[in-house]
């Protein structure tokens, strides 16, 4: 069905050009912004090698003149007590040298790691965004291909491959819903039933030769449907597993069949192609037409793959030609709209209804605005091609009509939803928890679009309604604005706040209740560590560990625990809380090994981390020791070993 302008002449639109232009600015604004946060990101890896650089500079000189201090000092005779001091002290320090320069590395490609995911969640959901833009509609002028295949289970397998003007290419993947007719095998009969053409079959029993006979297709198969909108492309197979049938190609529109071919094995003298009998075209035109009327209904899914200029779509540099060049594609017929709409600030189309009647689809100039403006002023002035200005003057009002135009205004648009920012980079040498509790954040809003990592921000969070912070006051210079009690952590945050191994003592399992006084007790735990009140936290800690109800739990549950504090990455710098923590959970490690039937590796290493962070390096090592010797008689290619292997050398 073909569109007309909002004066009533004809147009060559053959769809709602004002639902694809809503839409593909929706489009385009989400991969600019996504496009804007790729480049922050590469400034921050900038920003964050040079840190780093800078940083293991400076370590360079410092460990060089500490080096030299200890060398040229005065230590006496050799063997002497200040002499072996000395060379305790240099090993120290080039010990310590190489432990900072692979901290500095770790945090350095650890930062780069979180970035570099956040750029690929970004263009994943790019990817995704022009999906959604492509099913619903194709672009102005693309050429489509729609494609059915027979699978072994029965189902058809489908695509519609598409190719537009900027230099897109694309594959969907198109949906058959089980109550469609090509949800299972499509046989002829169900289209047109008795069937019947002549075509080229052999003859005879002793004296085999090729006649032109009258054949029954009826019960043949669609083994593989192709349409590109011009021609109807389809193969017939006597089965669906055989190679036997007829292969034609359909101009339904001309009504005229370019080509048939018999297929089947190649000793066979009647395969190849033959002329159809005048008779028969018509025929094979009417199957085509109906072949082609049975794909009404099938679902055209956001899942797409797509090329740009013959590279990956995902992988361009930037996004920003990519819009560019579509919004040069719309241009002229947005501004061909513009010229022939009525209504100077309105974009007006029409179409024919029943009864002589015209529906009038219109979009407000300033609805489309509205959509830039989250947009900067350098990204909003690529959009200019597509004339959306107000404009002052009038246009001459429409010719009177018995019959006015039905006026419907184009719906509200679903645009994706915005990529959350990402956190503000971190020097690689982080500074302790008190440095960063003494500078108050630039905004509450801004701690919560992305929280810390220990409570990840809910998932799938609405687009229209992002979550508000939480507190609406206004931050002073001082830093006494705290969120201390009004964050609550529910148990879904503390299920995503905790690491995967030690899910298992919150979780509801099969046959067992769940703890819910240790959820409790970790439920407060980490509230305290979301507000930045981790000395607390660990106070909390040593109670737990220490009270006589943790010691019943069962082993499992108290592991799991215990591991969520020995194995935390950073600790407060209050050591005397931290202590504290460690020591009530050295008594419950020591009970666990002790009692258990068969050594628990995990539980060695834990005992050794603890005995490590108290200052008993022998406890540690022989703690680890005894945890490799098991596990190497368990699984000598555990990763476990590595770990502890690894813990070893660093005492």
């Amino acid at each position: 069905m073909n569109y007309l302008y909002g004066d009533s002449t004809t147009s060559t639109l053959k769809s709602n050009f004002l639902e694809f232009l809503r839409d593909a600015i929706d489009f385009s604004v989400f991969v600019l912004q996504a496009d804007a946060r790729m480049k922050e990101g590469r400034v921050r890896i900038r920003a964050l090698g040079e840190q780093s650089d800078a940083e293991s500079a400076r370590l360079e000189r410092f460990v060089t003149s500490v080096s030299r201090a200890v060398h040229e000092g005065d230590k006496g005779e050799p063997g002497s007590p200040t002499a072996l001091c000395g060379e305790r002290l240099a090993s120290l320090i080039v010990d310590a040298h190489r432990v900072s320069v692979d901290g500095i590395r770790h945090d350095l490609s650890e930062a780069i790691a979180r970035i570099e995911a956040e750029e690929a969640a970004g263009r994943d959901a790019c990817v995704k965004a022009l999906g959604e833009l492509l099913a619903p509609h194709d672009p102005p002028d693309a050429s489509t291909v729609l494609r059915l295949g027979l699978l072994d289970s029965g189902r058809y397998d489908a695509t519609l491959e598409g190719k537009a003007e900027p230099a897109l290419a694309w594959t969907l993947e198109v949906g058959v819903p089980d109550s469609h007719a090509w949800s299972s095998p499509m046989r002829v009969e169900r289209l047109l039933p008795h069937l019947e053409i002549r075509a080229p079959q052999l003859a005879g029993w002793i004296s085999k030769e090729v006649k032109v006979r009258p054949l029954r297709i009826e019960r043949y198969v669609v083994t593989q449907l192709v349409d590109d909108n011009a021609t109807v492309r389809v193969e017939l197979r006597t089965e669906p597993t055989s190679g036997v049938g007829f292969d034609f190609e359909v101009d339904p529109d001309e009504g005229a069949v370019t080509k048939a071919q018999r297929v089947g094995p190649a000793d066979d003298q009647s395969v190849g192609s033959f002329d159809l009998q005048v008779e028969d075209v018509p025929l094979v035109v009417e199957l085509a037409q109906k072949l082609r009327e049975s794909l009404d209904g099938l679902e055209r899914r956001p899942n797409v793959a797509a090329t740009f200029d013959g590279a990956e779509f995902r992988a361009l540099p930037t996004f920003v030609d990519f819009v560019e060049r579509l919004v040069a594609v719309m241009a002229p017929i947005c501004q061909e709209i513009s010229a022939r709409s009525l209504t100077p600030n309105e974009l007006v189309i029409r179409r024919l209804l029943s009864n002589d009647r015209r529906e009038e689809i219109f979009v407000a100039k300033a609805t489309l605005r509205d959509k830039l403006a989250v947009l900067p002023a350098e990204s909003r002035a690529l959009f200019a091609p597509l004339g959306l200005d107000a404009v002052e003057k009038a246009k001459p009002s429409a010719p009177p009509s018995d019959r006015p135009p039905v006026r419907s205004e184009l719906p509200p648009s679903a645009p994706p939803p915005p990529i959350p920012k990402p956190l503000a980079p971190v020097a690689p040498k982080a500074p302790s928890v008190k440095t960063l509790k003494s500078t108050p954040p630039p905004s509450l809003g801004n701690r919560t679009l992305k929280p810390p990592t220990a409570v990840p921000p809910p998932k799938n969070p609405p687009a229209s309604t992002p979550p508000p912070p939480p507190a609406r006051r206004a931050v002073s210079d001082a830093p006494q604005v705290e969120v201390v009690e009004e964050v609550e952590m529910s148990s879904d945050a503390l299920l995503d706040a905790i690491p995967e191994s030690t899910k298992g003592i919150v979780e509801k399992r099969e046959g067992q209740p769940r703890n819910e006084a240790l959820l409790a007790a970790l439920k407060k735990i980490m509230t305290l560590s979301k507000n930045g009140r981790a000395v607390e936290a660990y106070q909390e800690y040593a109670s737990l560990f220490a009270s006589d109800a943790f010691a019943d739990y069962r082993p499992d549950e108290q592991r799991q625990a215990l591991k969520l504090m020995v194995l935390a990455k950073t600790h407060p710098p209050d050591k005397d809380a931290v202590a504290s923590a460690h020591r009530a959970a050295l008594t419950r490690l020591k009970a666990l090994v002790e009692r258990a039937d068969e050594p628990d590796p995990g539980d060695q290493e834990l005992l050794g981390v603890t005995y490590a962070f108290l200052g008993d390096e022998k406890a540690a090592s022989a703690a680890f020791q005894a945890g490799l010797d098991v596990e190497r008689a368990k699984n000598p290619q555990s990763d476990l070993i590595a770990t502890l292997m690894r813990r070893v050398s660093q005492l």
